[in-house]
């Protein structure tokens, strides 16, 4: 898995169009912690004005997208770094895209599609 991974990733949500000044925040659920749009507005919360961007991810597919990070960074021999602007991909319903891959850094376009259609 990614080093210091909590600030390796920066989330973005991609629930709105090529508008990406979205970053996701970890937020307190009623069971865990998830990242959320700060668009987000939570049924058990007082701000219920405007529309509320349902995008999110559970701290489970954030750590299965770290992983899948960490193997495509250092495929073959675990030494070389590939960069992976620009990959695309799915990992159990959720579409992601990197942005940005520096050194040390990630920008990572996400959208989960199950949690938008609700």
């Amino acid at each position: 898995m990614l080093q210091k991974s909590w600030n390796t990733v920066t989330l973005i949500c991609g629930n709105h169009k090529k508008d990406h000044s979205h970053p996701m925040k970890l937020q307190q659920g009623p069971h865990s912690l998830f990242f959320s749009c700060p668009e987000y507005k939570s049924i058990y919360g007082d701000d219920h004005e405007g529309r509320s961007c349902n995008n999110r991810l559970t701290l489970v597919d954030y750590e299965r997208l770290l992983d899948y990070l960490t193997e495509r960074t250092y495929a073959g021999d675990g030494l070389q770094e590939t960069n992976l602007t620009g990959l695309k991909f799915t990992l159990k319903g959720v579409d992601y895209e990197v942005l940005e891959h520096t050194k040390d850094k990630y920008r990572v376009l996400m959208l989960n599609r199950k949690a938008i259609s609700k």
